[in-house]
């Protein structure tokens, strides 16, 4: 089981998932098979740059997650707020992704990988 962090309406929570989110696979299939926002999330978790993951939405069809991530090209500049949105039931497949920075404008960079892969087992 994965250990989880969440922010909730402000109030910060730990709790241990019994269910996955996501596969890895359904990862791949919604980047295309690149590996570069892969392998761009991995460096984003191991050096801590996602600093919080929390629910923004979860309704019986989907559930939206947000995550704040530090910039790395810029560490001093403000962080991204990067959402992605994941259809029930679990294990779910991606529906969409957004992000502000410059590679975001497909929802598929790494900051969106990054929250997916945080929740994925």
């Amino acid at each position: 089981m994965n250990s989880f962090t969440i922010t909730y309406y402000s109030i910060h929570i730990e709790f241990q998932l019994t269910f996955t989110v996501i596969e890895i696979e359904e990862i791949s299939t919604f980047i295309d098979g690149h590996s570069k926002p892969l392998v761009g999330s991995r460096e984003i978790l191991q050096c801590g740059y996602l600093l919080k993951v929390g629910y923004v939405r979860d309704c019986d069809e989907e559930i939206e997650l947000k995550g704040i991530c530090i910039r790395v090209s810029r560490p001093g500049d403000p962080s991204f707020e990067s959402t992605v949105v994941i259809q029930k039931p679990f294990p779910g497949s991606v529906v969409r992704g957004h992000c502000p920075c410059d590679g975001g404008s497909t929802g598929k960079c790494k900051h969106v990988i990054a929250i997916l892969r945080s929740v994925e087992k």
